[in-house]
């Protein structure tokens, strides 16, 4: 599969929207800045629908390049995705808990035991924790979008054998838009459900941004540009003002967001993709689990303002530095993660895919002769 520069770019424009966000939620002087700036910084939540996006483009284009010539394809697919997620989340897992229990007291005589749950520890390690609202976001920060993830894993050879062109990518769009609005309304009349934003983590809410990445491959990738039916443009505009009403903002930054795609897939402009960008990218995920360590040790140490904030102005020059700060220990320290954590694992499940194939490779000639 050819490496796109401009998907890793993306992925590192999610990223700095995400730190951009939690940096804002410690330290002194959010709530003076200007509305419209802090608007815009809230804004940065919706990096992780950007990650999304991008992740459902990249799995068909790449399932699409090796589906022709890989005997093994699903299996060599759930391999490459345990390796690429789960070395790295289980690694913040320990961390997290640590941190959340121990409180980084290592003196203290034990644990606090009553803090811990066996059935939120036992749902991330499976991941799973997505399933109910007080396990989504249990111990991780921000480990609902992993479940999420993860779940569309699964899903997605499935998806893959179902969605064939353009057409069928915008029909996918609409029904998860259609179960994701019959599922709201069901279990929003339930205060369970509704708690803790569950109904904002959970895969239904995410599967319309899931769907626009597969939408936006055709376009791109297979250049298919036929609809079939043209009551299906109607519907999809339709569709969509509903779910402009009915769902939320995110999906409304996924279109941007697919719009973004589009265009850096025929133009890379410099500002948005180069070489910063594209090095964010690619240690993106390691800058999403270990960003939360960072902004704790930063709160820890009394380390989140560096000057008396006493006007709208000071608050924001307050933020930059925060946030300058943030960006250089988490790249940093995610480089780290990256070179011994991400590449060997990825690397194990390369040779274990490589493995695979010699196997099948031997079998083969005996296969055929005994035909």
């Amino acid at each position: 599969m050819p490496k796109l520069k401009f998907v890793d770019s993306l992925r590192g424009l999610a990223i700095l929207g995400v730190l951009m966000v939690h940096c804002g939620m410690t330290g002194s002087g959010h709530d003076s800045m200007p509305d419209s700036l802090v608007t815009f910084l809230n804004s940065g939540q919706y990096g992780v629908q950007l990650f999304f996006l991008t992740s459902s483009f990249t799995l068909f284009l790449s399932y699409t390049s090796r589906s022709t010539n890989i005997i093994n394809i699903k299996k060599n697919f759930f391999i490459r995705r345990f390796f690429r997620i789960v070395p790295l989340y289980y690694a913040g897992l320990l961390y997290y808990i640590i941190e959340r229990v121990v409180g980084f007291n290592f003196f203290s005589t034990g644990l606090l035991l009553n803090e811990f749950s066996w059935g939120a520890f036992l749902s991330n390690i499976f991941f799973i924790h997505g399933i109910l609202p007080s396990w989504i976001n249990s111990y991780v920060p921000g480990g609902w979008s992993i479940t999420v993830e993860m779940t569309f894993y699964l899903l997605f050879p499935f998806i893959f054998s179902k969605v064939k062109n353009l057409n069928d990518s915008i029909l996918f769009f609409l029904l998860t838009l259609f179960i994701l609005t019959g599922l709201n309304f069901l279990l929003t009349t339930n205060i369970y459900w509704d708690k803790m934003n569950f109904l904002y983590y959970y895969l239904p809410n995410q599967m319309p941004v899931f769907a626009l990445g597969i939408m936006v491959n055709f376009l791109i990738v297979e250049k298919d540009k036929t609809i079939k039916n043209s009551t299906l443009v109607l519907t999809l505009f339709a569709g969509l003002f509903f779910c402009y009403i009915q769902i939320g903002v995110h999906i409304l930054f996924s279109l941007a967001f697919f719009l973004l795609l589009y265009i850096l897939s025929k133009k890379e402009y410099k500002i948005l993709v180069n070489p910063i960008t594209i090095y964010i990218g690619k240690i993106s995920y390691s800058m999403y689990i270990t960003h939360f360590g960072i902004i704790y040790f930063l709160n820890r140490i009394g380390f989140v303002n560096y000057i008396i904030v006493d006007s709208p102005w000071s608050s924001v020059l307050n933020y930059i530095i925060r946030f300058a700060f943030l960006l250089i220990l988490t790249i940093g320290l995610s480089t780290i993660t990256f070179k011994i954590i991400e590449v060997p694992f990825q690397n194990i499940g390369a040779s274990i895919i490589k493995k695979i194939g010699l196997k099948k490779s031997i079998l083969q000639p005996i296969i055929v002769s005994k035909e």
